[in-house]
């Protein structure tokens, strides 16, 4: 997750392992692909003339282009597939969705369309525990070790810290080798062990590192602390008053309009994305939800009906890096921004509220290859009167074998770059899913992969260097006078990185 957001960014944040992070090590994979079919927007309830700021055809006009240039060179598996909401005053101004919620029954998406959120989970399990917190059951202000006896220094760690992600727990999804056994079933005393006796990144309350173990531990705090299931409790403290009626912890199984999720694989082909157990993902990460009950979400949270208004200041107050009690809170223009974005096997997803001027966005995408902020960016812009920036693809065209044969191995990260981006204070854990990649040449098709996350497809450019279609990665080398290759530079913008032949 990038440490602050603009007017223009709102990121998604992972729950899964950093995918395609690359070198910013905030990228998602993005996607593109060929002009996918769509269902007619739903018609806007018309909303007083003098109270209208938005003007749906405006909306329409921009955003509708803005979609179909995704895939418009680059083909079906870098198209969008999800779902873009741009609501005003309670009204949707544009409801449309694009691609495939079920590429089996062919289902397109829509507004009761029931997807995985990710990491936009927390802001429920924040609303649970001020919920709980203003019927007595606990304190913001309470240990840890209040509800979790015997915790690691969990006399010092608040709930407060948890919430604000300034405990120095350090997050689970950053192993590797726990995360791909996320597709079993974890009680929630499994989950707490995977992290428990891991040592604190630093002293509680001092700095900012963003933690789905953190939130992990809300979720079983809130279950210690009311003797129920974290679900059973936010259905009953937040769903059923707010009329959420499409909103679950958990998969949902038993919903019939309910996505799927997708990868695009090195091959660009479209495949069912990897399996998870939402008991994995717990307080961090479990919820899924529709675009209606989102928008609802967000009038529920405008009134007194789920928190009161002492509360809600609480919950939208930023401690560090701007981020409060699972929202994060900057500025569009001048305009209080109030966003937090998501990503998890299968989906990503974007979530943004204008609060002084009742507009709500919700783009959310069932293909976890395409960086869904390019949509909601976009929505934000035309909501806010801002240009919104045109997406090209370029001409690429394949690598050809002599030259890729000369490139596929194995390459490590030399000690320069990796001070380099020590200096630059990156987490240790980030680094080591950019610390080896993996150079391949297999059926026609050339990628790399930088190690724990997924393959990356190169194309030459029309300047003849070796680009990706996502993230703006360049691939340069050193031939030596045999031809052979014992150093490559992976570059994304200003930053470069080198690596060195293994054997």
């Amino acid at each position: 997750m990038s440490e602050r957001v603009d007017a223009a960014t709102v990121p998604s944040v992972p729950l899964r392992l950093p995918r395609a992070l690359v070198l910013s090590l905030v990228l998602a994979a993005c996607g593109k692909g060929q002009s996918p079919a769509s269902t007619p927007p739903q018609a806007p309830v018309e909303a007083p003339a003098a109270e209208r700021v938005l003007d749906p055809a405006a909306v329409a006009e921009v955003l509708d282009a803005h979609v179909a240039s995704f895939g418009a060179k680059w083909g079906e598996p870098y198209a969008f597939s999800g779902f873009v909401l741009v609501a005003e005053k309670g009204e949707p101004v544009y409801a449309k969705g694009f691609g495939k919620a079920n590429r089996e029954t062919g289902q397109v998406p829509d507004i009761d369309t029931n997807f995985r959120v990710g990491s936009v989970t927390k802001q429920f399990t924040a609303a649970a525990i001020l919920a709980l917190a203003e019927d007595g059951v606990l304190s913001v202000d309470d240990p840890v070790s209040k509800y979790l006896p015997g915790w690691p220094r969990g006399e010092e760690i608040t709930i407060h810290h948890l919430l604000t992600h300034t405990a120095g727990v350090w997050n689970y999804t950053s192993d590797a080798d726990f995360m791909a056994k996320a597709h079993e079933y974890h009680s929630t005393d499994q989950m707490l062990a995977v992290f428990r006796d891991t040592p604190l990144e630093f002293e509680p309350g001092e700095q900012f590192s963003y933690s789905n173990s953190g939130y992990v531990m809300l979720g079983a705090i809130i279950e210690a602390a009311t003797g129920k299931p974290y679900g059973e409790v936010l259905a009953a403290q937040l769903f059923e008053p707010a009329g959420l009626t499409r909103t679950r912890v958990g998969d949902a199984t038993e919903l019939t309009d309910r996505a799927e999720g997708y990868t695009v694989t090195p091959g660009e082909k479209i495949e069912g994305a990897r399996a998870i157990d939402m008991s994995v993902p717990h307080g961090a990460g479990a919820v899924r939800s529709t675009a209606a009950d989102l928008l609802a979400w967000h009038a529920m949270l405008d009134g007194d009906q789920i928190l009161s208004a002492s509360s809600r200041e609480v919950l939208y107050k930023p401690a560090k890096n701007d981020y409060a009690y699972g929202w994060i809170i900057t500025k569009a223009g001048d305009k209080r921004l109030i966003t937090h974005g998501g990503g998890i096997f299968g989906f990503n997803t974007y979530y943004a509220r204008l609060p002084e001027d009742d507009i709500v966005i919700v783009a959310w995408t069932n293909h976890d290859t395409f960086e869904v902020g390019q949509i909601g960016n976009a929505a934000l812009a035309v909501s806010v009167g801002d240009t919104v920036v045109p997406h090209v693809e370029a001409d690429m065209s394949p690598v050809e074998p002599e030259l890729a044969k000369t490139l596929v191995g194995n390459f490590a990260m030399t000690a320069a770059s990796r001070k380099k981006l020590e200096t630059l204070g990156t987490p240790a854990e980030v680094i080591e899913t950019i610390e080896a990649i993996e150079v391949k040449f297999e059926e026609g098709s050339m990628s790399f992969k930088p190690n724990g996350q997924l393959p990356l497809p190169l194309y030459t450019s029309p300047e003849g260097n070796l680009v990706t279609r996502v993230a703006n990665v360049t691939l340069t080398w050193e031939t030596k006078e045999d031809g052979t290759v014992d150093l490559v530079r992976m570059a994304q913008g200003m930053m470069v990185l080198e690596y060195q032949r293994q054997p």
